[in-house]
């Protein structure tokens, strides 16, 4: 419905869990407490079972909405559950967190990451998932290529501008080293970012091999194969530096 007063973006809304109308987030639960598909009545004894309720009703609408879309990937070995509660029901909604949730080879690389660290690291998971969303940003935005995923950028031809967009992302300054060589404003982002990069390269090869995919796989070959040969003298050398 045609809110009032505010103007709202579509990622404010969420389903409700009893009738999947959508409602804007912050006023869900006053809906789904009345909401006429519930199969029983409820009431609030105290402002701490208020705060549950609404906190429960945007937890289960995101679950719906995200179960919607989709989160199963084929070569993943962490239970979709866990990979949902810990990680993906976890983010801030924002551009960053969708970047990340409608991206394939992102939630290869969150499931694969939740694998080797752990649920109780689920923390650390998000980060780099963030890292790679402000990355995927970052490309597109230099491409202007606004519906393009991760994937689209992980072929030789792109790989200059992936250099481009993780300087911009560790912040490129125009002072210099000792040495004389521009310096990074973040250079521990740099790194990240590079190293992530290359797992995502690796996952698109393994998913190319998977489908039987030789195009797509030769591309990701070769993209890794730039990145060995091009990445330390464009990034890691200079982030060391700085």
């Amino acid at each position: 419905r045609r809110p009032s007063a505010f103007a709202h973006k579509p990622e404010d809304y969420l389903p409700c869990q009893f009738c999947l109308a959508f409602y804007v987030k912050q006023e869900l639960w006053r809906h789904a407490k009345h909401c006429s598909f519930r199969s029983t009545p409820v009431s609030y004894e105290n402002a701490e079972q208020e705060s549950k309720e609404m906190k429960d009703c945007i937890s289960a609408g995101k679950s719906i909405l995200q179960g919607a879309i989709g989160v199963n990937v084929k070569g993943s070995h962490v239970d979709d559950d866990v990979f949902q509660k810990y990680v993906l029901d976890a983010f801030h909604s924002d551009d960053v967190s969708r970047a990340v949730k409608s991206d394939y080879l992102l939630l290869i690389l969150g499931k694969a990451q939740l694998s080797k660290l752990g649920f109780r690291r689920a923390a650390q998971v998000r980060e780099k998932l963030r890292i790679m969303g402000r990355l995927k940003l970052n490309l597109r935005s230099l491409t202007g290529s606004e519906s393009a995923s991760v994937g689209d950028f992980i072929t030789p031809s792109q790989f200059d501008v992936c250099i481009t967009a993780v300087k911009s992302l560790a912040m490129e300054s125009d002072r210099n080293s000792l040495s004389g060589t521009k310096t990074f404003e973040k250079p521990s982002l740099a790194l990240k970012a590079g190293q992530l990069l290359k797992k995502v390269a690796d996952l698109k090869k393994g998913q190319a091999i998977r489908m039987k995919d030789m195009e797509a796989k030769e591309a990701a070959t070769d993209f890794v194969d730039l990145y060995r040969n091009e990445f330390t003298d464009a990034i890691s050398g200079i982030a060391h530096q700085s």
